[in-house]
């Protein structure tokens, strides 16, 4: 993504848990959520199913 110049921020976790947790912080914060989420439906400690 960083390569090919898709967005200026990139946000990586390694575990769904993470991910959740720092959007919540976002949306508590009143931040501007991402334009763009892409995810592994096999993350670990918390996936999507």
């Amino acid at each position: 993504m960083e390569l090919i110049d898709f967005c200026k921020n990139l946000m990586v976790f390694n575990d769904g848990e993470k991910a959740l947790n720092n959007l919540k912080a976002i949306i508590s914060a009143n931040e501007k959520l991402p334009d763009v989420i892409l995810l592994d439906l096999n993350m670990p400690i918390l996936d999507c199913w």
